[in-house]
């Protein structure tokens, strides 16, 4: 049985999946602490102790705190110096905690409600200016997870960055695509197949040798007669013609 035990403070996303995964993994949660009614209501979902975070004791065990990164300095400041605590942000420098023990712990995965991730297959990315603490993240992290890194700051923040444009710009990508099928009376769900075989290739390729299109092909005659279509919206023509000066120029190629 695992002596493993944290605090949680935080009830969004990355709170709620910590708790569902450390609780099916053997990892106590020893209580919740939040801010607004909705902690409550996760704790009586998840049959975790709660309280707010005005209420944190002096002493106990490791506090992840599991809030929005603009929130990250004013909930920290809000835990008393003595305990010791770690964030679970991309883009946060550990130095935003000015806890004496400190360090971060970031699941590298886009985390959604009706979602529920395979968490053995999602990087840990692990930081602390203490060696002891180092160790206990290593040990809760590898209960959830097989890919468990240690990570500075400044390679958490090109982390994030590239994490950025490979899962949020590639879904807004989506969402336009999906526009544009719509005001033309098609289904998004006939690029569902494509999409897919997209992701797969790059589980066993580099991005850049699974490229494919007009732009790879250095094809101007169909990216022409691309850019005239979307003469009518400005924004889809100019991210396209940007996305494709990119590609060219990844291949040598002019627009």
């Amino acid at each position: 049985m695992s002596t493993l035990r944290v605090d949680i403070v935080g009830s969004g996303r990355v709170a709620m999946h910590l708790i569902r995964v450390f609780t099916l993994k053997g990892v106590r949660i020893n209580k919740l602490y939040a801010r607004s009614k909705h902690g409550s209501v996760l704790s009586d979902t998840m049959n975790i102790p709660f309280d707010t975070i005005d209420r944190i004791p002096a002493n106990g065990p490791l506090m992840i705190i599991a809030v929005s990164d603009d929130a990250i300095p004013h909930v920290a400041s809000l835990i008393p110096p003595t305990r010791r605590v770690a964030h679970t942000s991309g883009s946060v420098s550990l130095e935003a905690l000015t806890h004496e023990i400190r360090g971060v712990f970031y699941p590298l995965q886009t985390f959604t409600l009706a979602s529920e991730p395979d968490w053995k297959k999602i990087p840990i990315c692990l930081e602390s200016n203490d060696d002891i603490l180092l160790e206990e993240l290593k040990e809760i992290a590898k209960t959830i997870s097989n890919k468990v890194v240690e990570v500075s700051s400044q390679q958490r923040q090109y982390l994030h960055i590239a994490a950025v444009m490979a899962s949020n710009f590639s879904n807004q990508m989506y969402s336009l695509a999906d526009e544009l099928l719509s005001q033309h009376g098609l289904d998004f769900e006939m690029l569902r197949p494509l999409i897919l075989e997209t992701a797969t290739k790059v589980q066993n390729m580099r991005p850049r040798d699974a490229q494919t299109g007009p732009a790879r092909r250095h094809d101007t005659h169909t990216i022409n007669r691309h850019l005239s279509y979307l003469e009518g919206n400005a924004d889809m023509h100019e991210l396209y013609e940007v996305v494709t000066r990119s590609i060219l120029s990844s291949y040598d190629g002019k627009l």
